[in-house]
């Protein structure tokens, strides 16, 4: 598990680390969900419908 800290800047905003960007591939304008779970906040990149394409198509 990867643990990084994060400053929140005076408009709201947080930075994700390039690194943790990259292993995600999330990119610029992405948008992430937000929840909160247990006291903690949990952002998971949002699926877009294009990358679900066939994924319930079955071989043969």
């Amino acid at each position: 598990m990867d643990v990084r800290t994060a400053k929140v800047s005076s408009k709201g905003q947080i930075f994700l680390p390039v690194d943790i960007r990259k292993q995600l591939n999330i990119e610029a304008g992405q948008e992430l969900v937000v929840e909160v779970k247990d006291g903690k906040i949990m952002l998971t990149p949002k699926v877009k419908l294009a990358d679900l394409r066939g994924i319930d198509t079955k071989d043969g």
